[in-house]
C-alpha cells in the first residue's frame, strides 16, 4: 500500500489478501483489539483528508486504499464474514 522506501500511496493491488493488510496470519481466530489497532495505524496514513495537499492520483490512490482497508478491517471482523472470506 505504501512504497517501502519513500512511503507514497501506491496504487490499489486487489490480489493483496486482507490478512496481509493488516500483518496477521491467515486465521479464523483474530485478535479483534489488534486488528483495531492495525486499522486505525493503517488508517492514519491513507485517510484520504490527509491527503489534500498531494496532487489528484495520490489522492484517488489514497482512497482506493482506505476503502479496501475498510472493507477488510469488517470483513475480518465479523465471524461470519471472516469465515465466509476464508472459504
Amino acid at each position: 500500500m505504501l512504497c517501502p522506501s519513500c512511503g507514497a500511496i501506491q496504487p490499489l493491488d486487489l490480489s493483496v489478501d486482507y490478512f496481509t493488510i493488516f500483518g496477521i496470519s491467515r486465521s479464523f481466530q483474530v485478535d479483534s483489539k489488534l486488528l483495531k489497532q492495525k486499522y486505525k495505524n493503517l488508517q492514519k496514513k491513507l485517510h484520504p483528508d490527509l491527503m489534500s495537499s498531494t496532487s489528484e492520483k495520490e489522492q484517488q490512490f489514497s482512497a482506493d486504499q482506505s476503502a479496501h482497508v475498510i472493507r477488510a478491517y469488517f470483513t475480518l471482523l465479523k465471524p461470519l464474514s471472516r469465515a465466509r472470506y476464508l472459504v
